[in-house]
């Protein structure tokens, strides 16, 4: 039974954002579950500039991976694409990866950020509320990486991401309850624009997303902050990495902004990457700046 390709290569918190989101052995499509994630990967196409669906497993937690393979024999592409908060959080762990070495790509009018890992190729993009991103898995450690790129660029326009920027789930999958109590007694939400409403009023609430199978993040209203602002913390619920489970970053927010992706991608990207502005502006602190 044939396993599908992974960037399983790459640096060990690259792994931790995209571990769960694994193709199913042996061939054709797999059946995908209903929910967010089967739309999600309903919006992958079955032939992308020269390569052809080949596997794709959705998430319900509103992600998908697929592998394309090449028509001319070459390596397959890998392509990860994901909606709302895991699109934010699997941005933010891949985020953490962009060094000095890094570079960009201009894809359909869009500027995507180029990794090189040894031989491994990723290119990706924080379309909001969409995620996108495309990779080789190549074990020729001379290949020619010029040319992957310009081939994940050709991938990427097939796949147009100005298209994809523009996509909302249905109403059967975009819905739900607004929050329910836990045996302790706080509420969890189950929708960004509820936990806003909490953190309006800076009462004690949780809100998680699971992002793939083994990488589930939780933020709670932990209570006032210094001056108006009121204090959110975040957290590991389940990572590939044990050291980094439970161990919380504190940040405050003004109580009148509400809970958006932009300004929690800009609070995460900001306090872990210790950007003093954003360090101060936030009042960022806890373990997992240290742990990160």
């Amino acid at each position: 039974m044939r396993s599908i390709p992974r960037w399983n290569r790459m640096a060990p918190a690259l792994i931790a954002a995209i571990i769960g989101l694994w193709a199913v052995p042996g061939g054709g499509v797999a059946q995908a579950p209903q929910g967010l994630g089967q739309e999600v990967a309903e919006l992958l196409p079955q032939e992308v500039a020269g390569f052809t669906l080949q596997d794709v497993q959705p998430q319900d937690e509103g992600a998908a991976q697929a592998v394309y393979a090449a028509d001319d024999g070459g390596e397959p592409m890998n392509a990860i694409i994901a909606y709302g908060q895991a699109a934010a959080g699997l941005h933010q762990q891949v985020q953490s990866q962009v060094g000095e070495d890094s570079g960009e790509l201009e894809v359909d009018g869009k500027t995507f950020t180029s990794l090189q890992m040894g031989s491994d190729l990723i290119v990706f993009k924080h379309l909001d509320p969409i995620f996108l991103a495309a990779g080789y898995e190549v074990a020729d450690p001379d290949a020619d990486m010029g040319a992957l790129e310009s081939s994940a660029v050709a991938f990427l326009e097939g796949l147009d991401p100005a298209g994809l920027a523009e996509w909302t789930p249905s109403e059967e999958v975009a819905g739900g309850a607004e929050s329910e109590a836990g045996d302790d007694g706080i509420e969890r939400c189950q929708d960004p624009d509820c936990f806003s409403e909490y953190i309006s009023r800076c009462e004690s609430a949780e809100f998680g997303a699971s992002l793939a199978p083994t990488l589930t993040v939780v933020y709670a209203v932990e209570g006032p902050g210094d001056g108006d602002g009121c204090q959110i913390s975040f957290r590991f619920e389940d990572n590939p990495n044990p050291d980094l489970v439970d161990t919380p970053l504190y940040f405050t927010l003004d109580p009148d902004v509400g809970f958006t992706q932009e300004l929690i991608q800009e609070v995460m990207e900001g306090c872990l990457d210790g950007d003093e502005a954003a360090v101060e502006r936030f009042q960022c602190e806890g373990p997992l700046l240290e742990a990160m």
